[in-house]
Parts: C-alpha cells; sequence; structure tokens
C-alpha cells in the first residue's frame, strides 16, 4: 500500500467512524474518495494535512453532508438507528433476565439435591463392653 492511499484510507476511516450508517453517506463517502484520488494523483500530495486543507476535516465534511442530504433521509436513517439501539437494548435486557432466572434455578437444583442426599451411619453396639458387628449372629 502506497503512502497516498494510506492517506485516503486514514481519511476515510475518521469519516466512517463519525458519520451515519447509511446508504447515502457511503456514496458520498465514495465520490469523495474519487476526489481525493483525482486530487492526490495531480499534486504531490505527502501528508494528511494538505488533504485537510483541501477538503476540510472530517468534522467538516460530515456537516456539509448534512447541509446536503435530503431531510427525510437523514430522519430515515435517525429513526432506524434508533430501532436498532431499542432492539439491542431489549435483547440485552432480556439475555441479564434469562441469566438471573437461570442462575437461581441452578441455585435452588444445587440446594434441593444438597437437602437430599443420603448420609450412612454405622451403628456400633455394644454388649457387656464387648463390640458386637451387626452381620453377627449371637447364640
Amino acid at each position: 500500500m502506497t503512502k497516498s492511499q494510506k492517506i485516503i484510507r486514514s481519511y476515510l476511516n475518521d469519516l466512517r467512524k463519525i458519520g451515519p450508517k447509511s446508504k447515502d453517506f457511503s456514496n458520498y463517502i465514495s465520490n469523495l474518495s474519487t476526489n481525493i484520488e483525482e486530487y492526490i494523483s495531480q499534486n504531490q500530495v505527502q501528508d494528511r494535512s494538505e488533504i485537510v486543507d483541501v477538503f476540510g476535516t472530517p468534522g467538516n465534511v460530515l456537516s456539509d453532508y448534512f447541509m446536503s442530504a435530503d431531510n427525510d433521509a437523514l430522519i430515515t436513517t435517525a429513526r432506524k438507528t434508533h430501532i436498532r439501539s431499542l432492539v439491542l437494548r431489549i435483547i440485552s435486557i432480556a439475555l441479564l433476565v434469562g441469566l438471573i432466572v437461570w442462575s437461581v434455578y441452578l441455585g435452588l437444583i444445587y440446594k434441593q439435591i444438597q437437602d437430599e442426599s443420603v448420609f450412612f451411619e454405622e451403628t456400633t453396639i455394644r454388649i457387656n463392653g464387648v463390640i458386637q458387628d451387626e452381620t453377627e449372629s449371637n447364640p
């Protein structure tokens, strides 16, 4: 991977981290990537700061995207993100409750097994100070 590719990749990764997860934004980044590659091929870019000077910081690029994006698309993306977040929270809570119930159930089973344990005791019989085994017969 060449140095210019690393610069582009780093810059676009920063954009993806802070931007929305939508097809429109992915298309916007693809177009921006093409523009950056064209700029780099025409100019000798040595570091990322030159890209930032020409195209703006990732925050500025994101701001430009929001200004140019369709409001309905932004609202739809926000709703999808909210719904996705809500579903993940519900699943997490359900898993946590299930884990707690399972732990309590296993604890009750363990306690029941301990209560039902059978203990064997050996009985010793003494007749006139002599210890006799239960299996021996007396004449």
